[in-house]
């Protein structure tokens, strides 16, 4: 291992490039055995590239493993957790690089470690963790494609997301749904996505067409009266309720008018109007007799 006695300008040879550097193009070694000289394996640089290099085939969680491990320095997972936190804040700034930010974070613990050995998690499980999170995230997008439809890369998560909560936002209170009824209500939730996207741009003859849609699944679902806000969680649910029978054919149902009446309203006012009408008119229209009664 190459050394440089203590001074911000002493000299050192990379072990991976071979180049000899002063003090500032290395990481200061873990631990305090170290106060009064700087033990150094590779540069700055050539860390940077072998980040670059792990990271063609590991994440980067795995590749800062890898290179740490050839450098001697314990990998633990929680100064790690600390570090990426920390280093992704919402304060700002430029993003540190990785090696030099977990160095940084390691000498801050009041754990001493002695060396790689300390290191608290195996490769192969950071590895086995990361294809599991990834065919997670594969199926997750494959079953949004199946519900959706597909939607440009740089655009489909804030697609699906808002899709997803505006389906919930029309749908939470539903007591049930039949496939009509789902895929009526994914049509109006891209339907609003359609006309988010047409305002965004600024597009006028994409926001009139996108409106028009919007419109007409808002009338077909009998969503278009605005003053049903002022109906209570029971009648808005009995309405639904409604909406489902009146456009669901159970496969036993021949006559479709009879089914419709769900509420008997029809039967009644056609039993008042032609008894109006027969006192009005004279005419002498009676209800058919029950086969069983005559």
């Amino acid at each position: 291992m190459a050394e440089i006695t203590s001074g911000k300008y002493a000299k050192a040879i990379c072990e991976c490039c071979g180049e000899r550097k002063n003090g500032t193009f290395f990481y200061p070694n873990y631990g305090s055995q170290y106060k009064d000289r700087l033990k150094a394996r590779y540069c700055k640089d050539c860390c940077a590239k072998k980040i670059e290099e792990y990271s063609q085939f590991l994440n980067e969680k795995a590749s800062l493993w890898m290179v740490l491990s050839e450098l001697g320095i314990p990998f633990i997972n929680q100064v790690y957790e600390t570090m990426m936190a920390q280093r992704f804040s919402p304060k700002g700034g430029q993003k540190p690089e990785i090696v030099g930010h977990y160095i940084k974070r390691l000498m801050e613990n009041t754990t001493i470690y002695s060396g790689f050995w300390d290191t608290d998690v195996g490769i192969n499980e950071i590895i086995d963790k990361d294809i599991k999170e990834d065919n997670k995230n594969t199926r997750d997008i494959k079953l949004m494609e199946e519900l959706w439809g597909k939607y440009p890369d740089d655009e489909y998560v804030e697609a699906y997301e808002f899709l997803e909560n505006m389906f919930q936002a029309y749908t939470q209170d539903f007591p049930e749904m039949d496939a009509n009824l789902t895929n009526r209500y994914r049509d109006l939730c891209k339907a609003e996505y359609r006309k988010r996207k047409a305002d965004e741009k600024g597009d006028v003859s994409e926001i009139k067409q996108a409106q028009a849609n919007l419109t007409d699944l808002l009338k077909l679902l009998k969503l278009n009266d605005f003053q049903s806000n002022q109906k209570s969680e029971m009648e808005k649910m009995i309405e639904r309720k409604i909406w489902m029978i009146e456009n669901t054919r159970p496969a036993e149902c021949e006559d479709l008018d009879i089914y419709k009446d769900v509420s008997g309203f029809e039967k009644t006012w056609g039993e008042i109007l032609r008894c109006v009408k027969n006192l009005v008119a004279g005419s002498r229209e009676y209800p058919e007799i029950p086969r069983e009664e005559r």
